[in-house]
């Protein structure tokens, strides 16, 4: 049997027309030429919006509502995290206060050198407040009777099924972000501690185990991850992330029996004021064989934002690539 897994990221809505545009491009896309009638989960790997504001949230979260009752999906099955453009960055800014002098025994990554015209400081309090529009705007609106906690070390997603014995862990890697340090991509260590004492329980041995955040754990643009290690003890198979915006598949090694494969999607959807980027739209449909555990992950592309999604053949031979490549978790669990 078949679960087919839809994982989209970089949206980066601006508007209505927009947004519509990219929803019905995708139903034709899964429905007329993938013959997919019913989606199992639904992963959105940050980067929402592009400011994140309320007009920019509200036609993203509609959209998103539209393709969950499109796909007959249940709302405990979708998986969302920020991105770096789910962060607001005018809040980011009313925590700084400028300061002659930065007061004695503050950390320096909560201080911004200004030079001769002295320093940002930042209020704790207040800094924690850059994801409220995501979670007013779009993540409590399409997850009903839940909340993006402001706390980072709170801010981890659980979505698991029991009868899949499939288990999305969603971080916010965007924690540290802010428009003086806009670098600084990572998995908060509070958050990862939380995380592990939870899926440490035996109850989750022999799971399909998923680990979902915005940054890439591997390239140039690649956050530290050393946090892998320890999701690799623990028998994660699959990381899915976005930024790039590009496709990425690879594989982090931990040590002969373990390792983890890395699945990225690319750039959904882009802002209306740079739609001639030459760069094809572009998302993953994977597809997991629960029997054979063997994963497909399915690449399709757009190469005009008004035009239908077509198969993205890259892997495999150069000169004669395919447009899907294979994961087989039976191998792993052999090895573990």
């Amino acid at each position: 049997m078949s679960q087919y897994i839809l994982h989209l990221s970089d949206l980066h809505i601006d508007d209505a027309g927009q947004a519509d545009t990219y929803r019905t491009r995708l139903e034709s896309d899964l429905k007329q030429e993938l013959k997919i009638e019913k989606l199992d989960y639904l992963v959105i790997s940050g980067d929402f919006s592009n400011t994140s504001v309320e007009s920019e949230y509200s036609v993203a979260a509609e959209m998103i509502e539209k393709i969950i009752t499109e796909f007959r999906l249940d709302k405990s099955r979708v998986v969302i995290v920020p991105g770096n453009h789910d962060l607001n960055w005018d809040l980011a800014d009313e925590s700084y206060t400028p300061k002659r002098t930065p007061p004695s025994g503050i950390f320096q990554d909560k201080v911004v050198s200004l030079g001769d015209k002295g320093y940002l400081v930042r209020d704790e309090e207040k800094y924690k407040k850059r994801f409220d529009h995501f979670n007013s705007y779009l993540y409590s609106q399409i997850l009903k009777g839940e909340s993006y906690p402001s706390d980072y070390a709170d801010q981890i997603l659980f979505v698991e099924n029991p009868e899949d014995r499939i288990l999305f862990l969603g971080f916010n890697s965007s924690w540290n972000i802010d428009p003086y340090f806009p670098d600084r991509s990572g998995i908060n260590p509070e958050a990862l501690n939380r995380a592990i004492d939870r899926v440490k329980d035996k109850v989750y041995d022999g799971w399909l185990k998923i680990a979902v955040f915005h940054h890439p754990v591997s390239g140039l643009e690649m956050m530290n991850d050393v946090f892998m290690q320890i999701l690799a003890v623990h028998n994660f198979q699959i990381v899915l992330h976005g930024h790039i915006h590009t496709p990425n598949e690879g594989y982090y090694k931990y040590d002969t029996r373990r390792g983890i494969h890395i699945i990225g999607a690319g750039c959904f959807g882009k802002p209306t004021r740079i739609q001639d980027n030459p760069t094809p739209l572009q998302y993953n449909i994977i597809q997991y064989d629960t029997e054979q555990e063997q994963i497909t992950v399915h690449t399709r592309k757009r190469d005009d934002h008004l035009g239908a999604w077509m198969a993205d053949s890259r892997w495999s031979d150069k000169n004669h690539p395919d447009p899907y490549y294979h994961i087989n978790l039976g191998q792993v669990k052999k090895k573990i």
